[in-house]
């Protein structure tokens, strides 16, 4: 027979492990709750990504004959979801080749370059856009119009970074004469574009109509919005009614994006380039040559002209009253 005092620490025992067996029991419940939770999210994200790939393919500007949904275009669909901000970062299967070429192997040396000119150029237009209000995303249009080559003149005359014309130059005041031309200039051009995108959103509410607005101009986009039908349309309804060369820039400016953010594990490594990230600037309120200034501060004309690309001759025409802004690499002296 079990005596009192034995009982009452059976008891005990028993009141000791049965608390603990509820919590484990307890947390492997939330546990599971949680993952169910998890999962749920996941395969309702997966459901939306596949009826919106679905809608995609299915629609007349997009129809293929192979509609098949693979796994690779959910996973560009949820990166590129995952890196869309204020710009809308649409999938499409031009978008779909435009990713796989600027990641390919045959274009690595490219995209490198980019990554090398995008060290020194990225973070002035970061805050130009910031200050002008601006998405950030919006400087990876330089890498379509320009491939960052400030001196880039296209057939038609247009010119710099961002591909200006003569007419948005005076627009925006930017001095074009026979010493200077400030689309070529970083940040003046920078400047202007911004403010450009930034009229255009804020005549059309949409940032891809902004920047089909500014690839194919304002009237052509007023005109496609009118054929459309449509009272607030997005840029893909009015696609069809834009020029091919217009169809095809957003595309490439989403692409380019997605590039230029996954870049690392695409293996697009900043390469070394001809500009200095360092750098400082000088006022210059004379006449005086790139040769002098090189020679007093030893240092070679090719760095000199690759940092201040708005200079169309060797000669800088500065004036008490419109100095001109030299920029310098910063000098280490040993």
């Amino acid at each position: 027979m079990i005596g009192k005092q034995t009982l009452i620490s059976i008891l005990g025992g028993l009141c000791y492990v049965l608390p603990i067996m509820a919590q484990e029991s307890a947390v492997e419940g939330m546990r599971e709750a949680t993952h169910q939770v998890i999962q749920g999210r996941i395969d309702r994200e997966k459901q939306e990504i596949y009826q919106y790939l679905d809608s995609v393919k299915s629609s007349g500007n997009s129809r293929q004959d192979d509609s098949t949904i693979t796994e690779e275009e959910i996973q560009l669909v949820r990166k590129l979801k995952a890196i869309e901000r204020e710009v809308p970062l649409n999938y499409s299967p031009q978008v779909k080749n435009l990713i796989s070429k600027y990641t390919s192997n045959n274009y690595n040396p490219y995209m490198c370059r980019m990554m090398g000119l995008g060290q020194y150029y990225f973070p002035m237009f970061d805050r130009i856009m910031d200050e002008v209000g601006v998405p950030r995303d919006l400087k990876y249009l330089s890498v379509v119009e320009s491939s960052l080559n400030p001196r880039d003149i296209s057939s038609a005359g247009a010119t710099g970074l961002w591909q200006l014309m003569y007419y948005e130059a005076k627009t925006y005041n930017l001095t074009v004469d026979s010493y200077t031309d400030q689309r070529m200039d970083p940040i003046a051009s920078s400047y202007a574009i911004a403010k450009i995108l930034k009229e255009a959103y804020d005549e059309y509410g949409d940032w891809l109509l902004a920047i089909a607005s500014y690839n194919g101009g304002k009237g052509a986009v007023g005109r496609a919005i009118q054929r459309s039908g449509k009272d607030k349309p997005t840029f893909w309804d009015i696609a069809p009614y834009l020029t091919q060369q217009t169809q095809n820039y957003i595309p490439k400016f989403i692409a380019m994006t997605y590039a230029m953010k996954y870049a690392e594990e695409n293996n697009i490594n900043a390469a070394d380039t001809e500009l200095s990230l360092r750098t400082q600037a000088l006022d210059i309120n004379k006449r005086i040559s790139l040769n002098q200034i090189a020679a007093a501060l030893d240092v070679s004309k090719e760095t000199l002209r690759a940092l201040n690309p708005s200079f169309k001759k060797n000669i800088l025409n500065g004036t008490e009253e419109a100095p001109l802004r030299l920029v310098l690499p910063v000098l280490i002296r040993k």
